[in-house]
């Protein structure tokens, strides 16, 4: 891991708007780097800024679970949107996979908020909608974070 970190702190130096997203994750859970919230919150918002799906779906996802629950909410509604993901893909230089992942994130973090009325009005039905598209989109990011919620992570 800590090959990787040098590697995307090289191309993040260089521009590469996906490798700041995975500085921040990596920062976020100490993965190649010594964990730092600070750091992970900062490249994961300045990523997003600068048009990342996937960071905006994991600052949605930070938010969530410090309790922030109407800017996760928020965040993730607005992300559900994206529905043009070649077109995303093409315009922020990013893999379609990646923008792809981040919408199931935001998908299912808004299901989620739906589920349970946090960030936002309670509606079990609006969230079982949400919760299919994004098993729709992708099934193992789905699968991973159905996972978080057996486990009691989320």
């Amino acid at each position: 891991m800590p090959q990787a970190f040098f590697w995307h702190s090289e191309a993040c130096g260089n521009g590469s708007l996906e490798s700041q997203g995975a500085l921040g994750i990596m920062y976020l859970y100490g993965q190649g780097i010594q964990q730092d919230p600070k750091a992970a919150m900062e490249c994961l918002k300045e990523a997003a800024e600068r048009g990342s799906v996937y960071a905006q779906a994991y600052l949605s996802a930070y938010y969530y679970h410090r309790k922030l629950y109407s800017r996760a909410a928020a965040l993730a509604k607005r992300i559900s949107n994206y529905d043009d993901i070649a077109a995303i893909a093409r315009v922020t230089d990013c893999l379609p996979e990646y923008v792809t992942k981040g919408v199931a994130i935001a998908l299912f973090y808004y299901a989620r908020c739906l589920e349970l009325g946090k960030g936002v009005p309670q509606s079990k039905e609006q969230a079982w909608q949400y919760f299919t598209k994004a098993a729709l989109l992708n099934t193992e990011v789905c699968k991973d974070l159905q996972m978080d919620i057996i486990f009691s992570r989320m």
